[in-house]
């Protein structure tokens, strides 16, 4: 694999996440009161997006293409889950290629049909990987164009009296 296939996962991360920091640090988020919490969730539709654009064609992420997960130990497995949906026409995904063999994907094989909610589950076996910070990506592929999705986070060492765990993120 040459240096630019390499690197190419670690700036998109990258900004992303400067993206994410700047979102957080440069614009107020609204308090939603809590009696009109149940209100607003009843009428949030896929229709209003962040975005400004909403694609014709392809898969329409509900929620963040990056998952920043906790600190883990060795040996934890990880599951992290991408809410998407098809906006005007069918689509069917026709693969998912992990960035390596630790990560494996699960999704759909059906057609996704308009307006119709699903997922895809990248699970990520920490058991052989070295200590220290991870990036984890997977490109889907459809006929429409190629979606990115990545996991990001830090494996410590596993301590004596500590069994591994599953842990579950959703990026929604």
């Amino acid at each position: 694999m040459d240096n630019k296939g390499r690197l190419y996962p670690l700036l998109k991360a990258g900004f992303a996440g400067f993206f994410f920091i700047h979102t957080i640090a440069c614009h107020s988020l609204k308090r939603v009161d809590p009696k009109k919490r149940a209100y607003h969730k009843k009428n949030q539709t896929i229709g209003t997006p962040l975005l400004k654009e909403i694609p014709e064609k392809g898969i329409f992420t509900l929620g963040s293409d990056t998952i920043f997960t906790k600190t883990h130990y060795l040996g934890d497995t990880i599951e992290a889950v991408f809410y998407f949906t098809v906006l005007k026409e069918p689509l069917k995904i026709l693969q998912v290629h992990p960035g390596c063999q630790c990560t494996a994907p699960i999704y759909p094989k059906d057609t996704i049909q308009p307006e119709q909610i699903d997922s895809i589950v990248l699970m990520f076996y920490t058991k052989k990987v070295h200590v220290g910070r991870f990036n984890k990506y997977a490109y889907v592929l459809n006929a429409v164009k190629e979606v990115d999705y990545f996991i990001l986070g830090e494996v410590l060492e596993l301590p004596k009296g500590i069994r591994p765990k599953r842990v579950r993120y959703t990026n929604r």
